[in-house]
């Protein structure tokens, strides 16, 4: 077998190509507004989202060997968990799929399946093999590759991160079991592995995402009706929004005692569009006057009724996120580009058909626009500093 090069770097330096386009960072969440990362930004410096509210993102962006690491998120329900990240260059014949790359991390470091956040591998250029190696692998060429993955460490856990940080070191030390089984594994995948080396050591970064989700309200845009009976649906002509995305909805069931009725009310949480989770039902025969009546309906008219069973009158629930309609579309997922952008002005919601664009840090004015049609931002919009303009 052909021998395989395992070495770390002497210093943890930052590579003379490992500086970071700052405008590649990305901001996350319904309340950011750009990044306050510079244009150009150094191996080993941080950034992090700015969000419009004045609070601070969670999260921070990290460059490492000319690459942007983790995400910073502004207004979402966020998850942190601390973070160990490696990047590792090698000589291979090709590069291992996402999903082999989780196998072969969580198989040399020996630990679960979801520590291992975020992997890659970037394909560099062809590097020409001896004639040995030619030989034995039948390919002249290899590929210079680099390597990366982000770990999630527990914080007392199986799996903190000193324990992840040493084993990140070992990954090059064919010595130690888990550089044998990182080189064992990466053969398997691709074939022919020459060399692995370290690009820097591993950092550990506390309190990064691990998952997040934008905070969503809900308007009711229409309620097809209560079954009062089977078979009966009436149209709802009562709603009062409790909020929280709660709403209390009701019906005048004039049919089952003359002459006023009985007011039917259902109680209920709109979960997403046409989705809702039941709170409670209730009736009241002997119900006040005002709560029959739209601008008076309040919640003291569920509390004089009398409770019922759970499906008594089943309600249809259509809605739409607060703050948008039908053809809207969210002003967040206009991404800009050009290494001169930080942000854009649009608004959190847009409506069809308008537009908006990127902001440039130097004041010039961006080529391109977005628009936002059916629901979708279409088009670019682009600050100094992009090839393609």
């Amino acid at each position: 077998a052909y021998p395989v090069s395992l070495q770390s770097t002497a210093e943890d330096a930052a590579p003379s190509t490992g500086s970071c386009r700052g405008h590649l960072a990305r901001p996350l969440g319904n309340d950011h507004n750009g990044t306050n990362c510079s244009s150009t930004m150094l191996h080993g410096t941080t950034c992090a989202a700015q969000c419009n509210s004045g609070a601070t993102a969670n999260g921070t962006f990290a460059c490492l060997v000319g690459r942007i690491r983790l995400e910073s998120v502004c207004g979402a329900d966020v998850t942190l968990a601390d973070k160990v990240l490696l990047t590792l260059a090698a000589v291979a014949s090709e590069c291992p799929s996402p999903e082999q790359l989780h196998v072969i991390f969580a198989f040399a470091l020996q630990v679960d399946r979801d520590i291992i956040a975020d992997v890659f591998c970037e394909a560099g250029e062809e590097v020409p093999l001896s004639k040995d190696e030619a030989l034995f692998v039948g390919r002249v060429t290899a590929q210079a590759l680099t390597i990366g993955c982000d770990l999630n460490a527990d914080l007392e856990g199986p799996t903190p991160a000193r324990d992840l940080l040493q084993k990140g070191e070992q990954l090059v030390d064919s010595r130690m079991p888990v550089g044998s089984r990182f080189v064992d594994a990466l053969k398997d995948a691709v074939g022919y592995v020459g060399s692995v080396a370290q690009l820097h050591k591993p950092v550990f970064m506390p309190e990064q995402v691990r998952a997040f989700r934008d905070p969503v309200s809900w308007s009711v845009s229409n309620m097809t009706g209560i079954e009062v009976r089977p078979g009966v649906t009436l149209p709802i002509k009562l709603s009062q929004d409790l909020g929280d995305d709660v709403w209390l909805v009701g019906v005048v069931d004039d049919q089952v005692k003359k002459p006023y009725g009985v007011l039917k009310m259902v109680k209920l949480k709109v979960t997403g569009p046409t989705t809702s989770e039941w709170l409670g039902t209730r009736s009241d025969i002997d119900y006040d006057p005002s709560c029959a009546v739209q601008a008076t309906f309040r919640a003291a008219c569920w509390e004089a009724g009398d409770g019922v069973p759970r499906n008594a009158y089943p309600v249809s629930v259509r809605a739409t996120e607060e703050g948008t309609s039908e053809g809207a579309c969210r002003g967040d997922l206009a991404q800009p580009l050009g290494d001169d952008s930080n942000g854009t002005n649009c608004p959190t919601t847009m409506m069809e058909p308008t537009t908006c664009v990127a902001k440039c840090s130097s004041n010039s004015i961006a080529n391109g626009t977005f628009m936002c049609l059916a629901s979708k931002v279409r088009l670019k919009s682009v600050c100094p500093g992009h090839d393609s303009v």
